[in-house]
């Protein structure tokens, strides 16, 4: 069988966990298996496994196992996504760590960003996104996400957007009204204004972008810098 997919995954892990400055204490990881969840029942064309290798798709399982065989804690999602870990990982130990830092340049994580002290890092990039950054480049936010998404659309998901509406336009009217129901529909509002606020979609679009932070606990898949000089 074809294992290079899993190796790869173990290699990185490993390498994150002997980064001095990442200092990992606490490490768990979130995969999407399968990758079809209760989204797909609201709305059938959203992101699913087709398209995705036959050797790669074999190779799902044999990566949960081989991340936990080197420690890892594993959070193997079934009706939830990986997203959805991410979101509750992140919410849940927020608090109680110096840092949460989320391992995914993924769109939908944006809105867990808060201050400084949960931070999206893709690492491919080095790059880092705070909430102060995330709000330069969109415009509004981490709490529009949702929203912008709900505008923009989001092709990674099988989600499309309204027309009329870049990421430019969804971040100056989200950058002042924050939310899709408190955009004015009347005529001062401004024709783009209108659409966003009249239209039914983008309400349903934004609860299909939001990850939950309700699932239920038995692994975060973000990774924690504590306080404590404490370290996996």
């Amino acid at each position: 069988m074809d294992a290079k997919a899993t190796v790869g995954i173990v290699e990185s892990l490993l390498a994150l966990l002997h980064d001095p400055q990442e200092a990992v204490t606490h490490i768990a990881v979130a995969f999407d298996n399968p990758i079809r969840s209760f989204r797909n029942d609201l709305f059938p064309p959203y992101k699913n496994d087709e398209g995705v290798p036959p050797e790669l798709r074999a190779q799902f399982d044999a990566a949960e196992h081989a991340v936990g065989s080197i420690g890892v804690t594993v959070w193997s999602m079934r009706e939830y996504e990986a997203d959805d870990g991410l979101a509750s990982g992140a919410r849940r130990f927020r608090d109680q760590v110096e840092q949460v830092r989320i391992l995914t340049p993924d769109k939908d994580l944006g809105q867990c960003l808060w201050g400084d002290r949960v931070v999206q890092v893709d690492r491919r990039q080095k790059k880092v996104t705070s909430e102060a950054v995330f709000r330069a480049e969109r415009g509004c936010g981490p709490a529009s996400m949702p929203d912008f998404l709900a505008l923009t659309g989001d092709s990674a998901d099988g989600i499309p957007g309204l027309a009329g509406f870049g990421k430019k336009s969804a971040g100056m009217l989200l950058g002042v009204y924050e939310r899709l129901e408190r955009i004015p529909t009347d005529r001062s509002s401004g024709r783009l204004s209108r659409a966003a606020r009249s239209s039914s979609r983008p309400r349903w679009w934004s609860g299909a972008t939001t990850p939950s932070s309700t699932v239920s606990w038995r692994l975060w898949s973000t990774r924690f810098r504590s306080r404590a000089p404490s370290r996996i």
